[in-house]
């Protein structure tokens, strides 16, 4: 719908104008680099060594992206970008929390049809599996692979995913304990950017993409109760193209 193509657009937008500031960050700093030294991710995160991931390709307009999305159309829609076409990795450990037998349901139906299992998700939300689906400790460790190759590139990196996924994302990159991943606040169509710093550890922000006239378009099919997972099963009207998370590394 209207609201998933402009939120795709401004993602592209916001995209360009980070990618042409790490271009510039990334000249300063190579002007005072060793030659032929291969100096890893400096703490800029701009320092190129001399053998690049072929999957983090270049834009045309000098900046590269190592562009990052699970397999559902939604998500690899709001990454197709016309003046950004980078290379999609499409990655199924990307995808949000499988629910098994109740994909689809909202909490409400749940807990009116299967008040044991509800009151378990209550007690352990962290642990309590879905049937015939996952727990969010299935999720984090379908999810480490995708880590190890965020934190190897030394390019930007962007990940087009959902709120199970980026809520444990910003529980490993916050250094906060991951069983408490299920309380992370993630807000919609917005990107949430993480950018190392000194001594490790990253800083952490916030950019909602959407203006207010495009969202109140939609603001009677977008109260969601705030309970974790359920961001991942709005409303099927809601589901349209865009209504994606976005994880931004740089």
């Amino acid at each position: 719908g209207p609201r998933g193509f402009h939120f795709r657009d401004c993602l592209e937008d916001f995209i360009a104008s980070e990618g042409n500031e790490f271009k510039r960050k990334k000249s300063s700093v190579m002007a005072f680099a060793p030659i032929n030294k291969d100096t890893g991710t400096s703490i800029s995160g701009v320092a190129i060594p001399p053998v690049m991931s072929t999957r983090s390709v270049s834009s045309g307009q000098g900046f590269s992206c190592h562009l990052m999305t699970s397999t559902m159309p939604r998500a690899v829609q709001t990454a197709t970008w016309d003046h950004l076409p980078f290379p999609i990795e499409e990655l199924p450990n990307l995808n949000p929390l499988d629910k098994g037998d109740f994909t689809g349901m909202e909490l409400e139906e749940i807990k009116e049809k299967h008040p044991s299992w509800y009151q378990m998700l209550e007690k352990d939300p962290f642990l309590t599996r879905f049937p015939g689906g996952e727990c969010y400790g299935d999720l984090i460790h379908r999810l480490e692979t995708c880590i190890i190759d965020m934190e190897q590139q030394v390019n930007m990196v962007v990940v087009v995913s959902h709120v199970s996924v980026i809520q444990v994302l910003m529980s490993y990159f916050r250094r906060t304990p991951i069983e408490q991943c299920t309380s992370n606040e993630v807000p919609m169509n917005t990107v949430i950017k993480f950018t190392p710093v000194s001594g490790g550890g990253w800083t952490e922000s916030q950019h909602r993409l959407c203006d207010e006239e495009i969202d109140s378009q939609d603001s009677e099919e977008g109260s969601y109760e705030q309970l974790p997972i359920w961001g991942d099963s709005a409303p099927s009207s809601a589901r349209n193209l865009g209504n994606n998370n976005s994880f931004f590394c740089c």
